[in-house]
């Protein structure tokens, strides 16, 4: 009976690791999108940009953002105790969390931008040309536009123009000038690519005016 047994237990394991396949065990997340698998058609190039929009705002304290910045000037006043009262009163630091927020929302933003632009191009050949340009547009206003929110807010930023690791995510600052210049580049890119209107559901992207009209608003906040 012993010996029918190991006969038995020998040819199952046989089957086993003779079915086993080194390909079929080391697969990509399957429950969530990855850049290995995605922007490979023209419905994930365009979900990929709208996710690209979704870090230009956000709620601090109850209200947009951008309103709570108001409050940071003499423009406004809170009278609750609230980052943007001590901003305005030169009491934040480093850890105080509008600041963290606002750099993480942009830098987010900016991520998503760059794995767009690297991994677009998998989605070239099925995509009308006319989107797909319009597509890279978006996502270069989009970059540019946290990038010049950056540089308004916090002078010297890390220009990060590609998908970093964790590891990599510890950089130096890089001279205001240089990510000016990185800022208009990405820019005159989108001037050339977006359209000058939208209609439908599409209205509310970024337009070849907007990229122009941000173009001059970051050269004259500039000098």
């Amino acid at each position: 009976m012993m010996k029918k047994f190991n006969i038995v237990t020998g040819l199952f394991l046989v089957v086993i690791f003779a079915g086993c396949n080194k390909n079929k065990l080391n697969r990509f997340p399957e429950d969530q999108p990855n850049s290995a698998t995605y922007y490979t058609t023209t419905d994930q190039l365009v979900l990929a940009v709208n996710a690209a929009y979704s870090n230009l705002s956000y709620a601090q304290d109850g209200y947009p953002y951008l309103m709570q910045l108001e409050c940071t000037s003499d423009l406004m006043w809170q009278r609750p105790t609230t980052d943007a009262q001590a901003i305005g009163l030169g009491q934040h630091t480093p850890a105080t969390t509008m600041v963290r927020t606002i750099w993480n929302q942009f830098y987010t933003g900016i991520g998503k931008c760059n794995m767009l632009l690297e991994n677009m191009s998998k989605a070239k050949a099925s995509t009308p040309a006319a989107l797909f340009r319009r597509i890279e547009g978006e996502a270069r206003f989009l970059r540019a536009y946290y990038y010049g929110n950056l540089i308004s807010l916090y002078g010297d930023v890390p220009l990060v123009n590609k998908s970093i690791n964790p590891d990599e995510s510890f950089l130096p600052r890089t001279p205001r000038a240089e990510v000016l210049n990185f800022i208009f580049r990405d820019l005159d890119s989108a001037i050339a690519q977006l359209p000058l209107s939208y209609s439908g559901i599409d209205i509310g992207r970024a337009t070849n005016s907007a990229a122009m009209a941000y173009k001059a608003r970051i050269a004259l906040y500039n000098g």
